[in-house]
């Protein structure tokens, strides 16, 4: 029997496999696989602005994907929820939640369009978030605030794909400023003294303005 078909089979039991091979969705060129390893795979991609994306991905039945990236430059992550049977109006506030293993649930708050949904990871919780992504073997996404089910995928592999994943930011960091080289040094051009600074007037004398005091409110601060 086929991955596809067991995908399909799992699935008419309320499952969604994850199977590997999804895309950066919101890369702005074709992403270069780096490794792949059980369900998971590690990319590199350039985005539209032409940073540098790491990142790993997962993809299931019923065209449903999980992309995990980073832009070079920034600390969070975006997570990427996308289905290809989704309709969301663009910029459109959705409630999602993460859930890994038997652990607790943690709300989050996705941006949508289209047929995605876009989670930004601040990096105390991408921290947290990438530790079950790696020592986890299962992960649920809930939406609480539609009717799409609980999505339910495997794990495996995602400790390998975490180790590309820094691998390749690691690269990033470290690679040389792009441009065209020289075999010279600009030659340095003299630099001319400061002209002399008139001397200093003394301002003419002024009375004493008082301070207003500080605005109040009269409602208690929100919690």
């Amino acid at each position: 029997m086929t991955p596809c078909s067991n995908a399909l089979r799992r699935l008419a039991a309320g499952t969604v496999v994850v199977l590997a091979g999804a895309w950066p969705l919101a890369a702005g060129a074709q992403p270069q696989t780096l490794a792949s390893a059980g369900l998971w795979t590690a990319f590199a991609a350039t985005g539209p602005d032409q940073r540098p994306i790491c990142g790993l991905s997962t993809t299931g039945a019923d065209g449903r994907a999980i992309v995990v990236q980073q832009v070079s430059g920034e600390t969070g992550l975006e997570v990427i929820l996308d289905k290809s049977s989704w309709a969301i109006p663009d910029q459109t506030a959705v409630d999602v939640a993460f859930q890994f293993d038997n652990g607790g649930i943690a709300a989050e708050r996705a941006t949508g369009s289209g047929t995605r949904l876009i989670v930004d990871l601040a990096f105390d919780r991408s921290v947290a978030f990438m530790r079950s992504l790696r020592y986890g073997s299962q992960i649920q996404v809930h939406f609480p605030s539609g009717n799409e089910g609980i999505w339910t995928g495997g794990l495996r592999g995602s400790s390998a794909m975490v180790d590309a994943f820094n691998d390749c930011r690691q690269r990033f960091a470290t690679a040389p400023v792009t441009g065209p080289t020289q075999p010279f040094a600009p030659q340095q051009q003299p630099v001319s003294p400061p002209a002399a600074s008139p001397a200093p007037t003394s301002p003419a004398p002024t009375s004493p303005i008082p301070t207003s005091p500080a605005p109040t409110n009269p409602a208690a601060p929100r919690p």
